[in-house]
């Protein structure tokens, strides 16, 4: 095991050893993390591994970036926070929570076929006659 982790530590270093490296390796980290940040975002009111997807991204930046790791750790308490609180309401809350939530999916997918229209491979029965959707 430390052998493993010997290794892993001595090619960061030999990056770190190199300006140009460690400058192309941070910003690729940079762009790597954000990119995942920014796709998990996304998928949080979807159904999925939202926050899971942020997280790993954090935690990617958080591996070059100090203020990634604070970020990551603050976050994961705000959620932790959220969700403790969550759990105690009773079950309206919790379904009218849920049922925001679901709304507010609806929208964003109503908004992403009125954007982007209705792909060709879905069939014409299948599409209502909603306003600002057209095949």
């Amino acid at each position: 095991m430390h052998a493993v982790r010997r290794k892993v530590h001595g090619w960061r270093e030999r990056i770190r050893a190199r300006r140009g490296w460690c400058l192309a390796y941070r910003i690729l980290v940079g762009i790597i993390g954000t990119v995942i940040v920014v796709g998990g975002l996304a998928m949080v009111p979807l159904p999925g591994p939202g926050w899971l997807i942020v997280f790993l991204g954090l935690a990617i930046l958080g591996s070059e970036f100090a203020w990634a790791k604070r970020l990551e750790l603050w976050v994961r308490g705000v959620v932790g926070v959220w969700i403790h609180w969550i759990t105690r309401q009773n079950l309206l809350v919790r379904s009218l929570i849920g049922l925001a939530t679901m709304a507010f999916v609806v929208g964003v997918v109503y908004a992403v076929l009125v954007v982007y229209g209705i792909p060709e491979w879905v069939s014409e029965e299948f599409v209502p006659p909603l306003p600002g959707l057209t095949n």
